[in-house]
């Protein structure tokens, strides 16, 4: 067991615990997708059946804990136990400068996010491609349809809170830190990360609108050697979009297979270049 808070002192010791790492990612999808599969029996329901919003939901929480925070978690108390805080440099302590300059690099990115959306919806897909993209959005409609605040509440919790845990616990709290030792230079981990996050949802035409996310969370991980950061801008991300849903339910009732709405490039244009002093302003701030 390594002692030092680092994914590994050498680079044999980071592949065997990254192999050990993907067993664990292995077994726990496989229990997680075991575990879903009893409870829609439970519930009655066979493997061809429509599923309901709370059903979804339901699923929604075993499938995602399962592959994402309760391998991390098991992961870490396998390697790191008690240090496991210190080993994925969580500190709940950010700088308040800090926290609002990445607020405000997350607000310009996303019209550069949406319209590269756009973008990646022109890129020709072989037909299961886009069908498997048709029934996510099919399925994102149909849990941001929100009734009352309880609905409310539990899609943030569900698509906010989890995924903003688990994911960022997995991708840079594991996966970006082993990559460091694995591949030297720690930008390459940051984008070779970036890339997995944004695969694994399998919704490719939002690959490249994901993968764009994923490198600015990697980059404020490695920037401020801090993962609340990243996981509190990755729930802020995400909360966002459940509070527009929430607030303007008629556009989820209008929407069909684009759940992103058209942005113009003149936007797009100006936030980047307001993004590029505000990222030189944020290092500047960062190193003291």
């Amino acid at each position: 067991m390594t002692t030092d808070f680092e994914p590994a002192n050498d680079r044999s010791t980071a592949l065997r615990h990254l192999l050990m790492f993907l067993i664990i990612l292995i077994g726990c999808i496989l229990f997680g997708a075991l575990i879903n599969l009893l409870v829609m029996q439970m519930l009655g329901l066979d493997t061809g059946s429509k599923l309901s919003a709370g059903q979804l939901r339901v699923s929604l929480l075993i499938l995602h804990t399962s592959s994402f925070l309760l391998p991390a978690l098991l992961f870490c108390w396998l390697y790191f136990r008690e240090q496991t805080f210190r080993f994925l440099q969580v500190r709940l302590s950010i700088p308040l400068v800090w926290t609002l300059l990445s607020l405000l690099m997350l607000f310009l990115l996303t019209p550069v996010i949406q319209y590269s959306y756009e973008l990646n919806q022109q890129i020709p897909l072989p037909s299961w491609m886009t069908n498997m993209e048709s029934d996510a959005n099919a399925t994102l409609r149909q849990l941001l349809k929100m009734d009352d605040i309880g609905v409310l509440l539990a899609n943030l919790f569900l698509i906010a809170v989890l995924p903003a845990l688990g994911e960022e616990l997995l991708f840079r709290g594991i996966v970006q830190q082993y990559g460091y030792k694995l591949l030297k230079r720690p930008e390459l981990s940051v984008w070779f990360t970036a890339f997995l996050f944004s695969a694994i949802h399998f919704q490719f035409e939002g690959f490249i609108p994901r993968f764009l996310l994923g490198l600015f969370l990697g980059y404020l991980f490695y920037w401020t050697n801090n993962l609340l950061l990243p996981i509190l801008l990755h729930f802020v991300n995400n909360a966002g979009m459940i509070l527009v849903a929430y607030s303007m339910p008629e556009q989820i009732e209008a929407m069909e297979d684009q759940v992103i709405p058209d942005i113009p490039v003149y936007v797009v244009a100006f936030s980047i270049l307001l993004m590029i002093p505000i990222v030189r302003y944020f290092q500047q701030v960062r190193k003291g």
